[in-house]
């Protein structure tokens, strides 16, 4: 994968770079995170609170994430996970789990 490829170039640098996946790629899905293009994907749904119970069910968490969820791991990832390089980080609430 593209991380894959910047990870071993970036290491002789001492940098560290790890992916974060917030939805699934193949097929393409959006994340399960509360966010404004999210809900204009839905809006040509007639209810869009009544959309958004519907996408928050298909999560094994039941609901939507917020996005300070994501930014705070990110920022975790960016200031004490040190140690995390080369991988994939899925946020997505268990969906890639299933």
């Amino acid at each position: 994968m593209l991380g894959d490829s910047f990870n071993l170039e970036l290491l002789e640098y001492s940098n560290r770079t790890v992916d974060v996946r917030t939805g699934h790629h193949d097929p393409p899905i959006r994340g399960p995170i509360d966010t404004p293009m999210l809900r204009e994907g839905l809006t040509q749904e007639a209810d869009l609170q009544r959309a958004l119970r519907e996408k928050a069910a298909t999560v094994p968490l039941g609901r939507l994430a917020d996005p300070a969820e994501v930014a705070t791991a990110i920022l975790f990832l960016a200031f004490e996970g040190t140690f995390a390089t080369g991988t994939t980080m899925a946020f997505d609430g268990g969906t890639s789990a299933t």
